[in-house]
Order: structure tokens, then sequence, then C-alpha cells
């Protein structure tokens, strides 16, 4: 009986080590997927993926125009058809066709006359052939032009101010984008000395019938938390025009914002390697110019999060950002040196992240389509100033 009773205990014994054994293979492989989650928990995707370059895409490029932009888009915004380019400084957008990337029009606006624009356009949003905006920071004027480049109409860009010693601006790039809701043109903007973040609005929205400023997307609660300044005080927006669900990407927060007609939510879309965290706890009482490059310094050592980008064909999102600098701080350009990208489903689950080397890779001068991600290449345009070359990114399982 006791031999039985010691066999017994040892059948025991193996059997409890293989039932531990099994739990940690399964948990160890749970846990090789990315994580994302809301406020009710995190949620796992198993399914390894990656973002894998896989090509290039080439555009031909005119002999005198460059490839400097702060404006490239893919339009109608519903269902793109095409990709507009405009080099910045020359008054000029080159548009290809999406389907095999050539070169079907050339826009180029007048420096004199009626329908002249000042040199100081940066960006615009071009809703169709006929409807195209141009925004001019310095001139604080937004400009309406038709397919045959007639100024049809100008607004005053109302909102950009510096008064009550706070600053709140419009700020409009690739990364960035301007967006049209219904009638109304929506810009993301970037707060200065900013006194109250609890009454605090990500974007500014134009009426384009009225000429009414309005404000939209309340600031959320991590503001309240400290005090930013600058560069993470960004917003920048997307919209699935499937859902029609508005998708805010906060340069200072860990959570992207989607709001619908009905609710709004956070989902969790955060890389590890952040260390963001507010410049003071407060609001300091006295404000010098000279206080920038202790700003950019803090933004440097923390990271920031840019531009998020939705991808109709792959119902993917594309969330950027700036991971924080290696070494020592030495200037506000290292802010850039450091470009990723986290790839999420339609669910805003996490899927991948990736590492870009920012010495090649330019995320200011980017598009997605039906192929995937392309992101300008800056070593291979100093090779060949003939064409603009976007390396292409897809997203791969099994990774």
């Amino acid at each position: 009986m006791a031999r039985q009773n010691s066999l017994h205990n040892r059948h025991m014994i193996k059997f409890v080590c293989l039932f531990h054994c099994i739990a940690l293979v399964y948990t160890a492989f749970s846990l090789t997927g990315c994580t994302n989650g809301n406020g009710q928990g995190a949620k796992t995707i198993v399914t390894q993926y990656a973002l894998v370059k896989e090509g290039a895409v080439e555009l031909d490029l005119a002999y005198d125009l460059a490839a400097s932009t702060s404006w490239v888009q893919t339009f109608p915004a519903a269902s793109p058809e095409y990709l507009y380019f405009f080099h910045r400084g020359l008054n000029t957008a080159s548009v290809y066709d999406l389907d095999d990337y050539k070169k079907i029009a050339e826009l180029r606006w007048q420096l004199e006359g009626p329908n002249a624009v000042g040199p100081s356009v940066r960006s615009g949003y071009i809703a169709s052939w006929d409807t195209i905006f141009l925004y001019s920071f310095s001139a604080k004027r937004l400009y309406l032009y038709d397919s045959s480049l007639n100024l049809k109409r100008k607004y005053i860009a109302e909102s950009e101010h510096f008064d009550a010693g706070q600053g709140n601006y419009l700020r409009v790039s690739t990364q960035m984008p301007l967006q049209l809701i219904s009638e109304s043109l929506i810009f993301s903007t970037e707060k200065s000395y900013w006194n109250d973040f609890s009454s605090a609005y990500a974007a500014k929205t134009l009426n384009l019938v009225t000429s009414q400023w309005g404000d939209k997307y309340p600031m959320p609660q991590i503001y309240r938390q400290g005090w930013y300044e600058h560069f993470h005080t960004r917003s920048a927006i997307a919209i699935n025009y499937k859902t029609n669900e508005q998708i805010v990407s906060y340069a200072a927060s860990d959570n992207l914002q989607v709001s619908s007609k009905n609710h709004t939510k956070e989902y969790k879309a955060a890389s590890g390697k952040m260390k963001i965290s507010p410049i003071r706890t407060k609001r300091p009482t006295k404000f010098s110019i000279g206080d920038f490059e202790q700003y950019y310094a803090h933004i440097a050592a923390t990271g920031w999060y840019a531009g998020i980008f939705y991808n109709p064909w792959k119902n993917l999102y594309y969330r950027f950002g700036y991971y924080p600098v290696k070494g020592e701080y030495k200037d506000s350009r290292q802010i850039f040196s450091y470009p990723f990208v986290i790839v999420l489903n339609h669910n805003f689950e996490i899927l991948c992240e990736k590492a870009l080397d920012g010495d090649d890779y330019l995320i200011d001068n980017l598009f997605v389509d039906q192929r995937g991600l392309h992101i300008f290449n800056k070593r291979k345009y100093e090779e060949n100033e003939d064409k603009l070359t976007y390396d292409t990114f897809v997203l791969k399982e099994g990774q």
C-alpha cells in the first residue's frame, strides 16, 4: 500500500509540473503579441505582425521643382484616386494617379495679379479638382481656388492670436493635415504659454459658408495633470469615412481620442519607449522667448507623438511619433531624430511598432494607398533628384 501511495504521489507531482509548464508556455506565447487596451482593460493580439519594407514608388519630378514640402495628400478624401504634392516655396503642386503613379497635372499659382497667392503658402487642403484651399501661416489667410486656379474667396484666420499672455496657433502639415467635415474645415492647433487646459480645445473649425470660427475636441485629462508647452500641445486628426469616426492623436498622450456622432472614447496606442511628462507642474508666472530652448530640450528628452493616418484599403491606422533623443541634447533639430510608427487595426489594437531611420526617412512626407504606407527616402533623393522616391511598407503576418 505504501508503494502504491508513493507511486500515486509521484504521478501527481509529474502531472502538476506538466500542468504548470503548459501554463507557462501558453502565457509566454500569448505575451509575444502586441497589446493594447482601453479603460476596460487590455487586449492581446497573439498573431505576430511586422511592418516590412517591400519595394518603392518613384514619382517623376520636373527639372525646376524640388522635394521640399509640408503638404502631401491623397484625394478625394473618402475614396482617394490621386496624390497631391505641394512644392513648398514654389507655389506649385504636382498631381499623380494612385493606380500607376504617373504624373497627370502640374498646378502653378501666380505670384502677381488678381489670382496671386503669397510666397509664404506652405500647406492647405484639396477636396476636389475644383476646390483647393491654400493656407498662409504668416499672412493668416486661407485662399480658395477652382480648377483653373482662379481665386474664389479669402478667409481671415481670426483664430491666430497671441494675446492675454497665451498663444493658440493653427498648424497645417502632412502630419497635422486639414480635414473637411460637412461645411467646416478643421485645423489642428499648438498652444503656447497656455493658462488653463481644462477649457482648451485641440482644434479650430472654420465654417466655409458663414466664415465663423469655433472650437472642437476638448483636450484630454492628461493636460490637466501638469503644464505642457509647445510641441507637446499639438494634435493631429484623421477621419474614417467608413465609420464616420474622427481620431485625434495628442502629442503628449498615449491614448487616441475617437469621436463619433454618439460617443467619444479613448484607446491606448502607446509606445513603451516614450517618457512623456509635463515640463512643469503649473504655468510659470513669467514668460521669456529664451525659455523655448528649455522646452525643446524637454521634448527631446521625453519624446512626442505626431500624426495619425487611416488606410481605408487595409482598414489600418498608422500613428507616428519621435522617440526620446539618445545622448546629450544639442539643438532643437534633434526632436525629429528618431521617428517611429505604430500600426493599429480597426479596433485600435496595436499590431506592431517600427523604428524608422531618421537619416533616411522624412515622416512629414508620406502617403498611404492600396499598396501600403509610403515614406519619402531622403538618401535616394540625394542620389537622384529627378525622382521622388518613397519606400513602401506593408504589414506582414507571422513575422
